[in-house]
C-alpha cells in the first residue's frame, strides 16, 4: 500500500485506507477484485480481443490477474509464492484508467455471475462510475 504521508490530507479521516494494486476486499458479503489496469493495458500489447472486457474475462478464465509480469509488466519477482493469482471467483472485478466505460455479466463454468467493470480515467473523462451493490449477482 502507498504511504499515508503521501496523502497528507486525507490522513485525518479515518475511513481513508491505503491499499495494495491490485486489492481485494468485501463489502456487505459482496467480493470485489480490482486493479489501477496496467494489467489489462499490457496484455492489450501482446494479444487481440474484440475490447478490454475480454481481457478481464481472460484474466479470470486464467485464475491469474498479471500473466505478462514480470517480463512485460512490471512488478517485484515473487520466487516463493505468485501474488497474482485469484484464488476465489470475485461478484465485482474491475480495473481503472480505461479509455473508455463498459461492463457486462460473466457467466463462470460453475455458474457464478461476476460483473466486468472498466473504469475511464477520471482525469481525461470525468466519468464516475457508481455500482449498486443491489443489482449484483446474488444480491
Amino acid at each position: 500500500p502507498l504511504n499515508r504521508c503521501l496523502f497528507p490530507g486525507s490522513t485525518t479521516y479515518n475511513t481513508f485506507k491505503s491499499c495494495t494494486n491490485p486489492h481485494c476486499f468485501e463489502l456487505d458479503s459482496i467480493r470485489f477484485l480490482g486493479t489501477s489496469g496496467q494489467n489489462i493495458d499490457d496484455l492489450t500489447k501482446y494479444s487481440e480481443a474484440k475490447d478490454k472486457l475480454d481481457f478481464l474475462e481472460r484474466t479470470l478464465r486464467w485464475r491469474h490477474l498479471a500473466p505478462t509480469a514480470p517480463n512485460t509488466l512490471g512488478c517485484y519477482p515473487f520466487t516463493d509464492r505468485d501474488p497474482f493469482l485469484i484464488d476465489s471467483c470475485p461478484d465485482v472485478y474491475f480495473v481503472g484508467n480505461q479509455e473508455k466505460y463498459e461492463t457486462c455479466l460473466l457467466k463462470g463454468l460453475e455458474g457464478q455471475l461476476v460483473r466486468l467493470i472498466c473504469i475511464p480515467r477520471f482525469c481525461e473523462t470525468g466519468v464516475a462510475v457508481v455500482v449498486s451493490v443491489f443489482h449484483l449477482p446474488g444480491c
